[in-house]
């Protein structure tokens, strides 16, 4: 039994608002306000370095620059991922699936930009904060799969 294209973008478009919404707001919420807070800090990192005159702070000031920069590179990437989804999402619910076909190489190219910040932030979260269990950013990476999959 097949379903139709009508069918099947109204069918995106619920799972897209119950599946994927609230986490991909959240998603880039957390990459925003820390993208920002790592760039700081990466600033901040790069002024010791610059000062610094010790061996000791010197390892310390490029152990932490390169902390902070691939803090950036992974939310850098992760917002890219929420943007090409957030596109052929619109796409697909605008345009449907021959208009998808065209952006079958971005598809793979957003899963590509989103695999490692996900399992970047997933595995090390837990160690970064203890409290907080990182299911809840392992629940919003997995909710999101739904309308990945479909699309």
């Amino acid at each position: 039994m097949a379903i139709s294209e009508r069918a099947s973008r109204v069918l995106y478009g619920i799972e897209f608002i119950v599946f994927a919404l609230i986490p991909v707001f959240a998603l880039a919420a957390w990459a925003v306000f820390y993208g920002a807070g790592s760039l700081l800090m990466f600033l901040f990192a790069l002024m010791m370095l610059v000062g610094s005159n010790e061996t000791a702070s010197l390892g310390e000031a490029l152990r932490n620059l390169a902390i902070f920069a691939a803090i950036i590179l992974l939310t850098a990437m992760g917002l890219i991922a929420i943007l090409k989804f957030l596109r052929l999402s619109a796409t697909f619910v605008n345009q449907g699936t021959k208009a998808l076909q065209v952006y079958r190489e971005t598809y793979w190219r957003c899963l590509a930009w989103a695999a490692l910040p996900l399992l970047a932030t997933t595995a090390l979260v837990p160690y970064a904060d203890p409290d907080l269990s990182g299911g809840l950013l392992l629940f919003s990476g997995v909710t999101l799969c739904i309308p990945l999959f479909h699309l």
